[in-house]
């Protein structure tokens, strides 16, 4: 008998082991990166394709698309088209698109951006020091930036729907701070 109650004292204990771990999985956030949403933007320098160095913050007053991607993400590819249009529709009234690529192989950078005729600076951070400060867990990793230079939206990964979500959210953010254009 006490062979028995050892067995399903065990299998007990096992079992509230494994509900334990269940319920620390599910109160675990379902993104592990850094929470940047109300914080202001981490600020940065980087050098852009075109030679220039180009620091975040000079962009305050505007609001900011921000997006971390690689070459070899396809959907970063496909994410890049779709900043390149909402940037066309909307940079007059105050929207800068700004990408940071992280692959190692400048050539294979400028390839890729001539090859999509982007409108917005390519910067360029090898070392990845921009990626360990808005610590993305998956790319493309995207934030929405408002004129103070608070995060106000972060997206991680892409897929085509997220277009919708994407330009919701920055008719939203243009509309709360007014023409930002006239803004020098």
């Amino acid at each position: 008998m006490d062979n028995g109650s050892q067995g399903t004292s065990g299998i007990a204990r096992g079992g509230a082991y494994v509900a334990m771990l269940l319920c620390l999985f599910l109160a675990w956030p379902a993104s592990a990166g850094r929470n940047l949403e109300g914080e202001a933007a981490p600020d940065f320098a980087l050098k852009s394709l075109a030679g220039a160095n180009e620091r975040l913050s000079e962009h305050q007053g505007s609001v900011v698309v921000l997006t971390i991607w690689n070459v070899r993400c396809g959907d970063c590819r496909e994410q890049l088209l779709q900043l390149n249009a909402l940037q066309t529709q909307y940079g007059a009234q105050g929207l800068q698109v700004i990408s940071v690529n992280i692959d190692k192989h400048l050539h294979r950078v400028e390839e890729t951006t001539r090859d999509m005729q982007l409108d917005f600076p390519v910067l360029l951070d090898m070392k990845k020091r921009v990626a360990k400060l808005y610590d993305p867990d998956k790319l493309p990793f995207t934030v929405m930036i408002d004129p103070a230079g608070t995060v106000r939206h972060v997206h991680q990964g892409y897929a085509g729907k997220d277009s919708l979500i994407y330009t919701a959210e920055l008719e939203s953010l243009l509309a709360d701070f007014g023409p930002l254009t006239d803004q020098g």
